[in-house]
């Protein structure tokens, strides 16, 4: 109480000291979100990191422009990243792992760091390093960590459930009503903002992540209001990858059909019966052949060949420099130096893949590929150990969700130059995250009760396992001692409850 009371008298007086200096009656009000936000951040550390990583990819302050002027990307940001490392550093309620993904990011992430030292053009590299790839290897790391109890994946499926279904709606209002169309018929959305879903392709990568969680929650069929929200944003959100005419989407969302299905049905005939009709419906409901490029009217297939140029000059980009590639950021901006042909403009990679060849090199290359696989393997292996312990449905479908989603951009992305994009990075936090905790669950080890023994007391914020708050301390540790929860373990540790067996109380 002490430590509370003054605490409360600092933040008190510097909120006067700053209405002294500034004598705007908004002044307090402004204060007193802010240090509200500082503790939220403290006490909801993986919450502040999710909806960061939402606004990033879903661009919501973008989707509705209302949002821009409170800046909410860059205050989250800054509030994860300082929660996470004082919870790190001082408190000490976060413990840091490196899982095998995590180990790939990292050799990835200092690979790219090294490329930007002897990139074509080092201002270029660096500014994007900066502003952008070191800030989703930070997050990523720190989101792993933070996620580990059910709770926070049951918000996590929420939140990109609802912001798919936001952006789907806008999408489908945008195209109904012809509101930024590229190519005459393709939707967008806040493309006069020039925010990045101004690119139709982009926009349908974003939808197909979101997409195979509203299909988790659709085949989880654990609540009714998630079956409905599943449904709907499964109709939603693939309405809006059919606006954006994207084939790269189209694949996509076909892919993380074919994923999910196998929840309910034979690998076999999957392949044989669902994907062609789905392919097909599809493709027609797109009506691809509308398309200025691409579509019937390319006659040349400029669009086609444009592929394969790009892809050759990413190829001789890592002839050329097969250890460090051009550098992060670069691949349009050399473009010409490594091809012969002419467009009126420089092309990008079109290819996650091509693109992280040409900017890393094959030691970059090889990295990716390696990360990539390592986040499928923790998935399938989370997945699996769900379901061999019967673990709640939910938590099985947000395991298939990742598996999923992950299969969604690598055949999508293979089209689209998005190798930094976040969906892949977020379903590599959320693979490791759920891996873990779906290992230390299983062999009844449960890693998330560091916070409540390390802070010494029962009551633990929300995005941290929490261990029962009534009855007496002993009452507590009796029970946990006697009566230890089945799978999945959401309460006392092993270990918590071999200290109370004891005699002791925490560490």
């Amino acid at each position: 109480m002490r430590e509370e009371v003054l605490l409360a008298a600092a933040m008190t007086l510097a909120t006067l000291l700053l209405w002294a200096v500034s004598p705007n009656p908004f002044v307090p009000l402004l204060a007193a979100v802010a240090l509200l936000s500082v503790a939220a951040a403290l006490w909801f550390p993986s919450l502040t990191l999710l909806l960061f990583v939402i606004f990033s990819m879903f661009r919501l302050h973008e989707v509705f422009p209302v949002l821009r002027p409170l800046q909410i990307p860059l205050a989250l940001s800054v509030l994860g990243i300082a929660s996470v490392a004082w919870h790190l550093v001082l408190s000490r309620r976060i413990k840091a792992y490196l899982s095998a993904e995590m180990n790939a990011l990292l050799v990835f992430g200092l690979l790219v760091s090294l490329g930007v030292l002897t990139a074509k053009s080092h201002a270029l590299a660096y500014s994007y390093w900066s502003e952008n790839f070191i800030k989703v290897v930070l997050i990523t790391f720190a989101l792993g960590w933070t996620l580990r109890e059910p709770g926070g994946f049951r918000v996590a499926t929420y939140l990109i459930v609802l912001s798919g279904l936001l952006v789907g709606a806008v999408t489908l209002s945008n195209r109904l009503n012809g509101i930024g169309l590229v190519e005459m018929s393709r939707a967008t959305v806040a493309q006069e903002l020039g925010s990045p879903l101004g690119d139709p392709n982009i926009l349908a990568l974003t939808l197909t992540f979101s997409l195979s969680f509203c299909l988790s929650l659709l085949l989880s069929r654990t609540r009714a209001i998630d079956v409905f929200l599943g449904l709907v944003g499964t109709g939603v959100v693939t309405a809006g990858v059919v606006c954006t005419q994207s084939r790269g989407g189209l694949l996509g969302v076909v892919a993380v059909l074919a994923v999910s299905a196998t929840r309910v049905m034979k690998l076999r005939t999957i392949l044989l019966f669902v994907i062609p009709v789905v392919a097909a419906g599809l493709y027609m409901a797109m009506n691809l052949s509308d398309r200025v490029s691409g579509g019937a009217q390319d006659m040349s297939g400029e669009s086609a060949s444009g592929r394969l140029y790009a892809w050759s000059a990413a190829i001789n980009m890592a002839l050329d420099r097969p250890f460090t590639g051009v550098g992060i950021n670069n691949f349009v901006d050399e473009f010409y130096t490594y091809t012969d042909v002419w467009f009126d403009r420089a092309l990008t990679a079109h290819s996650a893949w091509f693109q992280v060849l040409g900017e890393t090199g094959f030691l970059g290359l090889g990295a990716f590929v390696i990360m990539v696989a390592m986040t499928f393997k923790s998935a399938v292996r989370a997945q699996r150990l769900l379901e061999r312990n019967s673990a709640a449905s939910d938590m099985q479908g947000f395991a298939y969700a990742i598996t999923a989603g992950l299969a969604g951009f690598c055949v999508a992305g293979s089209f689209l130059s998005e190798a930094y994009n976040w969906a892949l990075y977020a379903l590599l936090a959320f693979s490791s995250a759920i891996a873990r905790w779906a290992s230390s669950s299983a062999d009844g080890s449960d890693w998330s009760d560091i916070f409540a023994r390390q802070s010494g007391s029962p009551q633990v914020a929300a995005g941290f396992d929490a261990a029962p708050t009534s009855g007496s301390k002993h009452d507590r540790t009796t029970s946990a001692s006697d009566q230890r929860p089945q799978f999945p373990q959401e309460h006392l540790g092993k270990q918590e409850c071999d200290l109370a067996r004891d005699g002791h109380q925490g560490t």
